[in-house]
């Protein structure tokens, strides 16, 4: 799960409320305090059925390859950063089906975020070339709040 507001103690309360919710699963929080150099190994010594952290924390050189769902829990406004982060499980080697979801209240500070944010993506992918999106891309949101570009 992601969380881009992890310094400001969001991570930790996300933590307790899945260990209450989810007594029989291990949650661990990959935390900025572990090196860039070693955060692949402190993820494979530190088992965990649901991994916390910063988007940020993976967006370039991290496979998670044993995590296939990634979810959403907050988004920044980096357009690099989100692509990168949503694409870190599907990688060479990964057998398993892979879901993305990104949380939100309608009509929140972050459902306006992910609007933005999908009106970015649908701009980017047009000038990448990638020009048919499917409705379970973000970039969707875009088209489904009648959104022009």
């Amino acid at each position: 799960m992601f969380v881009t507001f992890s310094e400001l103690g969001v991570a930790e309360r996300i933590v307790k409320i899945l260990e209450k919710s989810f007594p029989n699963q291990i949650i661990k929080h990959l935390s900025s305090a572990i090196n860039p150099d070693r955060r692949d190994k402190w993820i494979k010594d530190n088992y965990a059925d649901i991994l916390i952290c910063n988007s940020e924390l993976v967006k370039t050189g991290l496979d998670l390859l044993d995590y296939p769902s990634l979810f959403f829990y907050e988004t920044g406004y980096n357009v690099s950063t989100l692509k990168q982060a949503s694409r870190r499980a599907w990688r060479i080697g990964q057998k398993e089906k892979c879901i993305v979801k990104f949380f939100s209240y309608r009509n929140s500070p972050q459902y306006i975020a992910l609007t933005l944010m999908s009106k970015k993506i649908k701009a980017l992918n047009n000038l990448e070339g990638r020009l048919v999106n499917t409705a379970n891309e973000l970039a969707s949101l875009a088209v489904d709040k009648g959104i022009s570009i």
